[in-house]
């Protein structure tokens, strides 16, 4: 669980935030 968070937390990070 906590590691699917932290690989979303990181492709999060790497990717360019989208507008909600």
């Amino acid at each position: 669980m906590l590691q699917i968070l932290w690989h979303l937390e990181v492709l999060l990070g790497l990717l360019p935030k989208v507008p909600d």
